[in-house]
């Protein structure tokens, strides 16, 4: 008996196979799993910092200072890392990192927040907090600088998205907020100065923002590592940085990207 079906043919089936893998790239495409990774895990960091932004301000309320390193960082045994206005100037500030999920995260703010935030690429990248430390100390002095009573704070972040809108509103684009090298005796925060692309801090205090920013011209043969201008889009607007070229939030971050870049040595 004749049958009125006929089964597809191995050219038919590769023609439906071809088109599944198209149409999954184009889907990929589309989509762009990683750059939604990014969003999602920059979306945690500023709601992460908003979070301890309140936190802070709730125990500042209550007990009229704000946490101490100790307080809140995993990481300040023997002791957190002095600040100071230049090597031998005076210690302006103390600097540690904020993850709850470290067994050595301490419990002082348990009863205002259950567990400190994390960021997403721990240690990769860290939550880093600036509190004022004792007053009158010199940066050469080996004392404990910790204030009793710190009265101000910052906390930097890192993000995935160079552009991200917030962070240029707040003046960080490209790495532009954080510490300078003119107040680091040792580099060990972050590979080079500034480096974070969002901040919060106390009412009294804004996140400090890098005055120069630097751009790497592969077409410059005399000096690579540029100065671009004074903001992050400033520099985006100079027709000295091409479009593919990145932006630095100092020199020595440039450099330290570029390290064969003529001026750099």
């Amino acid at each position: 008996m004749n049958s009125s079906s006929k089964g597809f043919t191995l050219m038919e089936l590769l023609i439906v196979i071809a088109i599944i893998v198209i149409l999954g790239i184009l889907l990929i495409v589309l989509l762009n799993p990683l750059q939604q990774i990014c969003k999602a895990n920059d979306a945690k960091r500023k709601h992460d910092l908003s979070v301890l932004n309140k936190v802070f301000e709730d125990y500042y309320n209550d007990k009229g200072c704000y946490p101490k390193p100790s307080d809140v960082c995993y990481d300040v045994l023997p002791s957190p890392l002095n600040v100071c206005t230049s090597s031998h100037g005076n210690i302006i500030s103390q600097v540690c990192h904020i993850c709850g999920n470290d067994s050595n995260s301490p419990s002082a703010l348990n009863s205002y927040l259950t567990k400190l935030p994390c960021d997403p690429d721990q240690p990769a990248k860290k939550y880093t907090y600036e509190v004022e430390s004792k007053s009158g100390m010199a940066c050469h002095d080996a004392g404990d600088a910790t204030s009793t009573c710190p009265s101000w704070y910052r906390v930097y972040s890192q993000l995935c998205n160079r552009e991200d809108q917030d962070s240029g509103a707040l003046g960080c684009g490209g790495g532009g907020c954080g510490l300078d090298i003119f107040t680091l005796p040792v580099a060990v925060l972050t590979p080079y100065p500034y480096g974070f692309d969002y901040g919060v801090s106390s009412p009294n205090k804004t996140v400090n923002r890098s005055s120069a920013y630097y751009c790497y011209n592969a077409d410059i043969p005399i000096r690579k590592c540029n100065t671009c201008g004074a903001t992050y889009d400033i520099c985006t607007a100079n027709t000295h940085c091409p479009e593919t070229t990145k932006i630095y939030g100092s020199k020595e971050a440039c450099c330290g990207a570029n390290p064969s870049s003529p001026g750099c040595n």
